[in-house]
């Protein structure tokens, strides 16, 4: 079992974890364990059995709802429990369903990409060193019908992902402005997101002048995962987005304004080849150019 029950970016970053178990046990059963909202995310990962949704904030909210879980939990006496961030809820849950071994999740003395740590809670069964694999997502090439006419012409599309959840890894509106408005002689530029927050930035960006399709609050994970497959080139801040879109094997210019988290949160570049790491010089013009450097042809 792995659980993550956190959110998009979180729930991705353990596939590393997920491959070297299967490196490891080409025969086991992994089951992952994530928040209802993310089903999805967690069940398109390579190597990934089975899903089961812990739905923190519905059905299996507080101590009934935990109880609900065991009991409906379809494996029985699973042979390990990865719980990949600590959360005393999660390892709780690990021993009431009967998991041989529970492993919690904790920060190394060293500092290490997240994938790479939460990957190392497999060597304290194994003791063998894990294998720095790069993140696996998988879509179909099938657009739904309601996107088609994005790419009706043949000009290249470029996913934009402006803004996280966290306020400090945004990128400003005027640059956001800036940069649209300079990648819009090249590409047809798709801005994606949810909620009111994406809602607010996509129309200031709008009475700004810039030109996108505006497609927050509009696809799903798996369409937003096919429409990034079918684009040259994303450009992302640190986000869930960012982390689908170089899982995808799709280019990927990674925008850090937080400095500190890019030794955690960046995919490294020595795995994946198609990424352009931006932690300075957070000017358009940069950007502008770190996309055509690595855009797909």
């Amino acid at each position: 079992m792995v659980f993550n029950t956190a959110c998009f970016g979180d729930v991705l970053v353990c596939n590393t974890l997920i491959q070297n178990i299967k490196l490891e046990y080409p025969l086991s059963k992994v089951i992952f364990i994530c928040d209802k909202a993310y089903v999805d995310i967690a069940k398109y990962q390579k190597d990934v059995d089975d899903v089961v949704v812990f739905d923190k904030n519905g059905v299996n909210k507080g101590i009934l709802g935990l109880i609900k879980f065991v009991i409906d939990f379809p494996y029985k006496k699973p042979f390990t429990s990865f719980v990949t961030y600590s959360n005393m809820r999660n390892v709780i849950l690990s021993y009431l369903l009967g998991a041989k071994h529970v492993y919690e999740g904790k920060k190394p003395h060293e500092i290490m990409s997240m994938p790479c740590r939460i990957a190392r809670m497999l060597t304290k069964i194994t003791h063998k060193q894990i294998v720095n694999l790069p993140i696996k997502y998988t879509t179909d090439s099938e657009i739904p019908e309601q996107f088609k006419t994005i790419f009706n012409d043949s000009k290249n599309c470029l996913v934009f992902v402006p803004i996280s959840k966290n306020p400090e890894k945004d990128m400003p509106l005027e640059v956001a402005t800036d940069v649209i408005k300079k990648l819009s002689d090249k590409f047809k530029v798709i801005y994606t997101g949810a909620g009111d927050k994406s809602v607010n930035f996509a129309n200031k960006l709008k009475e700004n002048g810039a030109d996108f399709v505006d497609l927050t609050n509009k696809t799903s994970f798996q369409d937003l995962a096919r429409i990034i497959k079918k684009c040259s080139v994303v450009l992302s801040v640190d986000t869930g987005t960012m982390h689908l879109a170089y899982a995808l094997e799709v280019p990927t210019v990674c925008v850090f304004y937080r400095k500190t988290t890019v030794k955690y949160w960046a995919p490294d570049p020595n795995v994946y080849k198609n990424v352009v790491i931006i932690d300075n010089e957070y000017t358009p013009d940069n950007m502008y150019s770190a996309v055509m450097k690595i855009k797909k042809h």
